[in-house]
């Protein structure tokens, strides 16, 4: 696995650490080592001033985390262009060249865009400078003698370069590697095809500002339906409060990647601090900076938290588009893929119609005249011909179903009655199963999307048919409840001496993969523990709703 770098070290960016120490070292080669130039004194004496000054001043702003600001890194980039050409002047022409080639590096906080083109007009204008000062001053740089100490120093210099650069370019891949179609498998699951995860890409960016020193969460929410929570780190405690802060997150959070905390800066109780408030436990976090943004993805909102201790630079401010850039790219192909996958599944669908109604149906017909023909007959017992008379009742309920599905004049969008469905269907599996189950219901009608009732009562026919078979249910009750915005489906055994509960979804017989594929599908969850005597079961289901409904 790749690591990026953490990119601090102390609390400073290795790229201006080390870019500090390498102006100490030219400046120590040029101040003070003797060299025959033949340059006035007063000149001589002006840029090595020069030098040595912007040197010793550069190191103690590094210690007092300056430059932080577009106009502090920008006179910086320029003093240190200044700085290269008077180590040229002062017979220094490869200690001059290679702080030049520390600015290529420092250009990453005034844009990505054209920091190879500045830095390469900025080499050819130092070099028609050095060229038009040997001339004027009569200079002859082959000439100039090489000591002995500039070896070590030039060694010194190179490898502080070579290691920044190393880390500059690692950190700039790690960026790159947050975009593109390589994150579209890992994140859409080939067995949950309109089912989000992106807790490989939150791990890919957590490596940025160093896995264990800092909270990456990417949280996505729908108006009226669950949260989920993508972090590098354990998320629970964060959870409630994600709820609450996410009702609307249009009306707190940017649309871009921002700082929205900065406690050396003091910020913390401006606008901007806003929307912190609502997170309390985050709020109360040690990290230094905190940044967030607004999204979408789909129907849903989502939220990018990022807290870390690196500076609140230029840089940073930099890095953050890079990230947004990402996030965009990201979220922009994801929803084209979910578009597609839609546009398959519909096509699947339309072939699957043709095939049932062709197929399937005209066999359950067939079926069923060919049950009704044996019932006249004479010679089967009363008990025979209601079994047969029984096995042709549910025929005719499933002829109902998939004429129902196989309609095309029926509006896919157009939401059905969620209760007359599951009375349907829970008599249907009473039929099956040779069991009674009731069917009671809190609310008269419960308008639900078409393909989200079809999902909802498979689960109920799922879930009835476990409790006959592996608890042995003859006398079931199935109700139906609005709480708290989610459905609530409970299965109780009204039998003489109920059995246990059916167990945890992940044990047991509820371990089937239909089921879990079922209630992925509507986002829900089954549990059995803390319900009444007698309850095998409840299933909670998020009631979702598109934003333009409401």
């Amino acid at each position: 696995m790749q690591t990026a770098d953490k990119g601090d070290i102390l609390g400073k960016r290795p790229l201006l650490l080390f870019q500090a120490l390498t102006r100490v070292i030219i400046a120590s080669a040029v101040v003070f080592q003797a060299r025959a130039l033949p340059l006035p004194p007063n000149v001589t004496f002006i840029l090595q001033g020069f030098i040595l000054s912007w040197a010793s001043i550069a190191l103690i702003g590094l210690f007092l985390d300056l430059p932080k600001s577009l106009p502090e890194f920008v006179a910086v980039l320029l003093l240190d262009w200044l700085f290269a050409g008077c180590t040229l002047l002062l017979g220094e022409p490869v200690a001059g060249f290679l702080l030049l080639l520390f600015s290529e590096v420092g250009l990453r906080s005034i844009g990505w865009r054209w920091r190879p083109t500045a830095t390469v007009a900025v080499a050819a204008l130092l070099l028609v400078c050095a060229g038009a000062a040997q001339h004027y001053w009569q200079m002859n740089w082959m000439d100039l003698q090489v000591l002995p100490s500039d070896i070590p120093l030039w060694a010194a210099a190179l490898i502080l370069y070579s290691v920044t650069q190393q880390m500059s370019a690692r950190r700039e891949a790690s960026l790159e590697r947050l975009s593109g179609d390589i994150w579209i498998d890992p994140i859409l699951a080939s067995g949950q095809p309109f089912s989000s995860d992106f807790t490989k890409w939150i791990e890919q960016l957590a490596r940025l500002f160093g896995e264990k020193r800092s909270l990456c969460l990417l949280v996505l929410a729908q108006k009226g339906g669950t949260v989920r929570t993508f972090s590098n780190l354990p998320t629970e405690r964060f959870h409630t409060e994600l709820v609450q802060a996410l009702a609307d997150p249009r009306d707190h959070w940017p649309e871009q990647l921002q700082v929205m905390r900065d406690r050396e800066a003091g910020r913390g109780q401006s606008d901007s601090d806003q929307s912190l408030r609502q997170l309390h436990v985050l709020s109360l976090l040690d990290h230094r900076i905190m940044m967030a943004r607004h999204f979408r993805l789909g129907h849903r909102n989502g939220l990018l938290l990022i807290a870390h201790d690196q500076p609140n630079d230029a840089i940073l401010t930099q890095e953050a588009i890079k990230i947004d850039q990402a996030l965009d790219d990201v979220t922009a192909r994801i929803d084209r893929t979910m578009e597609m996958r839609r546009a398959f599944l519909t096509e699947a669908r339309e072939v699957a119609r043709r095939d049932l109604h062709d197929g399937v149906l005209q066999s359950l017909a067939a079926l069923r005249m060919r049950l009704l023909t044996i019932i006249q007959s004479e010679n089967l017992t009363p008990a025979a011909n209601a079994e047969i008379r029984t096995t042709a009742d549910i025929i005719a309920l499933e002829q109902a179903r998939l004429r129902s599905l196989l309609d095309e004049t029926v509006d896919a969008d157009q939401p059905v009655n969620l209760v007359e469905a599951l009375r349907l269907c829970v008599k249907t599996a009473a039929l099956q199963w040779e069991i009674e189950v009731e069917f009671v219901s809190d609310e008269t009608a419960v308008p639900m999307h078409r393909e989200s009732a079809g999902n909802v009562e498979y689960l109920v026919r799922e879930v009835v048919a476990n409790a006959s078979r592996h608890s042995g249910s003859k006398h079931l009750r199935c109700s139906l409840a609005l709480r708290d915005d989610n459905l609530i489906i409970s299965l109780m055994d009204l039998s003489a001496t109920p059995m246990a509960p059916l167990g945890d979804i992940n044990d047991g017989p509820l371990s089937s993969q239909s089921l879990r594929q079922r209630l992925a599908l509507v986002n829900g969850r089954a549990y059995s523990e803390g319900l009444q005597t007698g309850t095998l079961l409840a299933v909670a289901i998020p009631l979702v709703y598109d934003e333009a409904d409401l």
